[in-house]
């Protein structure tokens, strides 16, 4: 990417649901809103795996992950579907400030619970503190959400898939 300039698409290799139709509203989005860092789809469910926090006034100010941080997951909530544009730049100047800031060298993880750097929480919070830092939007259906983590949630993407098919809404 180091020639590349614009904005890089970020997808979990684990997100087999993801509609095409989303990923063509959030590259919408960031033609309608140039000036924000970070863009990406959003789902309000039951017990979001990666809840998204918003302020009173409705702007992204954080995000989270149950498995990685071992947080609580809300009973209803907004979570990322695994899916994320950001300008090239600004990606690679925060992660290096993450890895500078969080890497412990002598034990090779970061200083964070699980020892790993959590991608979208991490650079979500370094965002969010910006004006238009972060816009998120609730534009992916509940079952985009739904990833690979074990051999049983492959037979749920599968279902998922076939419940969008027939919607007409099948992931691409």
């Amino acid at each position: 990417m180091r020639d590349f300039h614009g904005r890089a698409l970020v997808v979990w290799g684990t997100q087999p649901v993801i509609r095409t139709e989303t990923v063509s509203l959030s590259l919408t989005l960031t033609e309608l809103f140039p000036e924000y860092s970070m863009v990406f789809p959003t789902t309000t469910m039951i017990r979001p795996y990666a809840p998204v926090y918003r302020d009173e006034a409705g702007r992204v100010c954080a995000a989270q992950e149950t498995h990685l941080e071992k947080v609580q997951a809300p009973e209803f909530g907004e979570s990322n579907v695994g899916l994320f544009l950001l300008w090239k730049e600004t990606m690679f100047r925060e992660l290096e400030e993450l890895r500078r800031s969080a890497w412990k060298e002598s034990e090779g993880c970061y200083d964070r619970p699980a020892g790993e750097l959590g991608f979208p929480n991490e650079m979500i919070r370094c965002l969010a503190s910006r004006p238009a830092g972060v816009l998120a939007s609730p534009i992916a259906d509940w079952r985009e959400e739904k990833g690979i983590k074990t051999l049983a949630d492959i037979a749920i993407c599968e279902s998922h898939i076939h419940e969008l098919e027939v919607l007409g809404k099948a992931p691409h």
